[in-house]
């Protein structure tokens, strides 16, 4: 794997980059779930890089990537878009995302379409205007830190102490770390996929694979589904948070055979 950034409108972007293992490989982008980065992704590209390049980048003001102060669905899905134009690839690529990555993806095919060839959306969170309103309300709001280690208590929970048994420590510590290293700014990408209007996926004209797995986001992924027009949808209740940390292969597996 290659760590690199591009210049772009939007500052610099930080890139995990890992080559195909073949010289016809078609490319990869994988769009991150908030709050973390493109590191969220290690754990399944080894089980795609065979025949495919795999490219995670962070967001703006996410990860290693530089901070903006205007944190929207749109401006990341342009970010993504330079990215994607300054690494001179050659072909449209596939993009998949999950959770807020699922909206980033949306956004880039209605902005960029020439960039894009398919789309495969993981745990797609389809709220109607009424339930963002309600979530925008309760998830926006920046940590409220303190001198007190307790202030994090509820981040180690979320990131370490629920997956401990089922992710590695070390694995478990990585992405408390990319939690932690956006400060106060974390809420901001909630705040951004709450305001973001996800009926917009009605518009999507790429192929896209919806898979939904036995999370939160089961229902929201069948509303996904039946709202984009050219969609395939997968239902796998078989798979169980944390998706990406117990069942990388998996989805792998189920990506592969809709990409063939």
């Amino acid at each position: 794997m290659k760590k690199t950034y591009v210049d772009t409108d939007f500052g610099q972007i930080h890139c995990r980059i890992t080559a195909a293992e073949n010289d016809i490989a078609k490319t990869i982008v994988f769009l991150h779930p908030m709050p973390f980065s493109g590191l969220f992704y290690d754990t399944i590209t080894p089980h795609l890089n065979k025949n495919h390049t795999v490219i995670s980048p962070d967001y703006p003001g996410y990860g290693a990537s530089d901070r903006i102060s205007d944190i929207t669905i749109e401006n990341w899905a342009d970010s993504i878009a330079e990215t994607i134009k300054v690494l001179e690839l050659k072909d449209p690529v596939e993009i998949i995302g999950f959770h807020t990555g699922c909206l980033v993806g949306t956004e880039l095919s209605l902005r960029h379409p020439k960039l894009v060839h398919r789309l495969v959306l993981i745990d797609a969170p389809y709220f109607n205007a009424s339930d963002r309103k309600d979530m925008l309300k309760n998830n926006s709001s920046p940590p409220a830190f303190t001198d007190d280690v307790n202030s994090v208590a509820g981040i180690w929970k979320m990131n370490v102490g629920s997956k401990l048994g089922k992710v590695p420590v070390n694995r478990a510590m990585e992405n408390l770390a990319e939690h932690l290293r956006n400060g106060e700014n974390a809420n901001l990408g909630f705040k951004a996929a709450f305001i973001y209007d996800a009926d917009r996926m009605k518009e999507i004209n790429h192929p896209t694979l919806v898979i939904a797995s036995e999370s939160n986001m089961y229902k929201t992924s069948l509303a996904a589904a039946a709202l984009i027009p050219n969609s395939t949808l997968v239902e796998r209740k078989d798979i169980e948070p944390p998706v990406f940390e117990v069942y990388a292969q998996e989805i792998a597996e189920e990506i592969l055979a809709y990409l063939a």
